[in-house]
This record gives C-alpha cells, sequence and structure tokens, in this order.
C-alpha cells in the first residue's frame, strides 16, 4: 500500500512492513465536482496544489465557500449520454468550445473523443466507461495545457488498442 501526501499514515517502510509513504504529494489536482447553490448548477474544477499534504478542504461550507477553484457554468457543458451520442456528437460540442460531462453508461466509440483547447474540462458523472470498437484510443489529447480528465472508466476490450488514451 502507497501513502503519498497522506496525513496520519501507519508506520512501517517497504519491505519490512506493506506501506510505503511519501510525506508530500509533488503536484496533483483533486477531481472537479458538481455543485448547485444560489447561482445555479456548476462545475467547480480545484486548483493545482505542489507539495500537497492532505486534501485541499473537509467538506463544503453552507455558504458556498469552496476551496480555492475554477467556477464554470453548468451551460458551458455538453451532457452527453451513451444512449444517443457518439464521438462524432461529442467532438461537435468539443468544438464548439463546451466541456463535457457524460453521464453513466458505456460509450460504444468508434473513434476517439479529441479534446484539442487547452483548460477543457471532461468529467464523467457516475462512472461512465469509454470502449473502443474500432482498435483506436478511446480519448486523444492535444498537447496543450490544462485539460482536465477525470471520473471515466477506460474499459480495454476484445478489440485490441495500441492505447486508450492518446
Amino acid at each position: 500500500m502507497v501513502f503519498l501526501g497522506d496525513e496520519n499514515t501507519p508506520a512501517g517502510t517497504w519491505p519490512i512492513d506493506q506501506y510505503t509513504t511519501i510525506a508530500e504529494t509533488p503536484i496533483i489536482r483533486e477531481n472537479p465536482y458538481l455543485v448547485c447553490d444560489d447561482s445555479g448548477y456548476a462545475v467547480m474544477v480545484p486548483q493545482l496544489r505542489q507539495n500537497a499534504v492532505g486534501p485541499s478542504w473537509n467538506g463544503m461550507s453552507p455558504n458556498g465557500n469552496y476551496p480555492k477553484s475554477t467556477r464554470i457554468a453548468i451551460d458551458g457543458f455538453y451532457i452527453a449520454q451513451s444512449s444517443s451520442d457518439t464521438a462524432e456528437t461529442i467532438n461537435l460540442a468539443l468544438q464548439r468550445g463546451l466541456h463535457l460531462i457524460l453521464s453513466p453508461g458505456v460509450y460504444n466509440l468508434d473513434a476517439p473523443i479529441v479534446v484539442r483547447r487547452s483548460n477543457t474540462v471532461v468529467l464523467g458523472l457516475g462512472m461512465p466507461s469509454l470502449a473502443p470498437t474500432k482498435g483506436k484510443p478511446v480519448v486523444m489529447v492535444s498537447d496543450v495545457d490544462g485539460i482536465t480528465l477525470g471520473g471515466i472508466l477506460f474499459d480495454a476490450v476484445v478489440e485490441t488498442s495500441p492505447s486508450l488514451v492518446f
């Protein structure tokens, strides 16, 4: 068991004990999350932290004091559904400059979801699964800054793909 940047870790060191403890996480961004408050629905994207120890917050206060995060209104997102969306419909939404929420389900993709715009958020809610059907990656991320992928399962199915995320 590895503890990275955790507080109150068990004593012991590998290989004598089954634990490896590293005091600080060099760089981390916690998963984005959905909120609903007086301003409506939004996705909060926590800031990157360096040399982090412990969580960035211990819950939210009722008055909406969130940890250091960027707030993105829900109308800035395309909300995909596995029953009706394809890589093509999702990519069209991303090309229009929207962020992406993947609702629960299995997305059988014949082409990759392509993320080209910096600071784009792709957030899975309810653990959506992306499965390739043509031996291609399910997500391709361009060489741009600030892309956030979170809450997504990448499914290695029978059809072999050289990589699932590229």
